[in-house]
């Protein structure tokens, strides 16, 4: 199987989209299936944040239980307390009430009894508040645990709808940029089925996937009309390294129709471009295992336009248009002309992402 490098152009921009819309895909299919059933995914978001607000429900009614335990412990302790305590002060008059000669005694018993009376009263005509009086912030507590449940219980298909509505919107924006996008996918489709075919060839070849090359200053290329075309830049979809050499690929995943399209950008004209550039390039690379003691090695491209099923009758120049079924078979029909060693270089070189060539 022939050894793929690198991520196919299209599916990288589809998903490097996608991402900024909060999604994080790893394929193709993954992307298509969320196509299919995006509504799906709106329903589980949905059911998932109900279920989850019934959770919290259940939890906050556990921990409202636990509180009112603990409440509850606390009162029985304090009443326990203060009957203790009422008990006290009720001996403690009955030992005033004795008569005392000394003056500062009899005023300090005095005060003590009526401060120990009004105690007394608190504990006997306003006791129950006087349990409670520590425990304020359990009153509290317990109140705002109760509100939270009972709004919770009814308001669950609002709440809900609040808390999905992010990631819902996330969901249909992706959707409605995927439906925008049949072109992109549809290039995805293509170049991804083209990958596919090619891991096909043997482990001696390597598949460099949308490789890029910015040209400072740029070439300078007549076309067929005598214009001249300042390139800039290039990108090549697939690039085939093996023994029997370079192949470019550009893959286009057209119908007929588009095929025989006259206003639609040729793809001849690009794949041509890329090429030329291409050829440029890998002549001022400097490449140590293309130079022997007879000379520099000879480095030619054959440039193929790979279609899916079907493709135009026309042909031309220095263009191979071949289909799916039909690129691995035209590959090895070549005879080898490239080393181990050779192929590694170029492929090293060529390694895919992007390149800057000041020249």
């Amino acid at each position: 199987m022939a050894i793929i490098l690198g991520e196919v152009e299209t599916l990288k921009q589809l998903r490097l989209d996608l991402y900024i819309f909060g999604l994080d895909f790893k394929s193709l299919e993954e992307i298509f299936l969320f196509k299919k059933d995006w509504e799906r995914r709106v329903e589980i978001a949905k059911d998932g944040c109900k279920e989850n607000l019934l959770q919290e429900i259940k939890e906050s009614e556990r921990r409202l239980t636990d509180l009112k335990m603990e409440y509850q412990n606390k009162i029985k302790d304090r009443e326990d307390l203060l009957r203790k305590e009422k008990e006290e002060i009720k001996a403690e008059l009955s030992r005033y009430s004795e008569i005392e000669s000394n003056i500062f005694k009899k005023l300090y018993f005095a005060y003590r009894r009526i401060s120990l009376s009004r105690r007394k009263d608190i504990l006997e005509f306003d006791f129950e508040n006087e349990v409670k009086l520590p425990f304020g912030s359990y009153i509290s507590s317990m109140s705002s645990m109760i509100d939270n449940i009972n709004f919770k219980k009814n308001n669950i298909e609002s709440i809900t709808l609040e808390r999905t509505r992010p990631e819902i919107e996330k969901i249909k924006r992706a959707a409605i940029y995927l439906k925008e996008k049949e072109k992109l996918l549809s290039g995805a489709i293509g170049e991804q089925r083209a990958v596919e075919e090619l891991k096909g060839l043997p482990d001696t070849y390597k598949v460099i996937n949308d490789f890029q090359l910015e040209i400072h200053p740029p070439l300078h290329k007549k076309d067929e009309n005598g214009k001249v075309d300042h390139i800039c830049t290039i990108q090549i979809d697939h690039i085939v390294i093996g023994p029997p050499g370079v192949f470019i690929i550009e893959t286009k995943n057209w119908g007929r129709d588009s095929m025989e399209n006259p206003n639609l950008f040729s793809p001849v004209a690009q794949l041509r471009r890329s090429s030329y550039a291409l050829f440029i390039y890998l002549q001022n690379l400097h490449l140590q295992t293309f130079v022997s003691n007879w000379g520099k090695q000879k480095i030619s491209l054959k440039n193929i336009l790979l279609t899916m099923d079907s493709k135009p009758d026309t042909e031309y120049q220095h263009i191979k248009i071949l289909t799916l079924s039909e690129v691995i078979g035209y590959i090895n029909y070549f005879r080898p002309v490239f080393y181990e060693n050779q192929v590694k270089e170029i492929s090293d070189r060529l390694s895919s992402g992007k390149h800057s060539w000041y020249r």
